[in-house]
């Protein structure tokens, strides 16, 4: 698709780009082409499939991680609630530090009580 936008933009260096058009010549050319010839872009999308599904892996790891240890320590009610909003804001595509702050001023606001309480629930 890349080529494609490339060769689309040099045709059309004094207009703009209309998608519609461009997305239809690209369905078009692939409609047409042979399964030899998909193969090459059929390798590219699986082999950035990977990538993707190794960063992922390699983000959520590092998004739990407690950096300031080397070895983990047990967790406290307090880490066990904030790791529970984090990964409830991951799956909700939120940012981790706006997630942390949020965490820490609920977790500000309640008593000692209902935080022991929350994690029997």
């Amino acid at each position: 698709m890349l080529e494609e936008t490339e060769k689309y933009k040099k045709n059309n260096e004094n207009s703009k780009i209309n998608i519609t058009e461009f997305n239809l010549e690209c369905f078009q050319k692939w409609k047409n082409m042979n399964d030899t010839e998909k193969k090459k872009y059929i390798d590219i999308f699986e082999e950035e499939k990977l990538k993707y599904k190794y960063d992922l892996t390699f983000v959520r790891h590092h998004l739990f991680l407690d950096f300031n240890d080397n070895v983990l320590r047990p967790g406290t009610a307090y880490r066990i609630f904030l790791n529970e909003k984090l990964l409830e804001g991951f799956n909700k595509h939120l940012n981790p530090n706006k997630v942390k702050i949020d965490a820490k001023n609920t977790c500000a606001k309640m008593k000692k009580e209902e935080i022991i309480y929350s994690f029997f629930l």
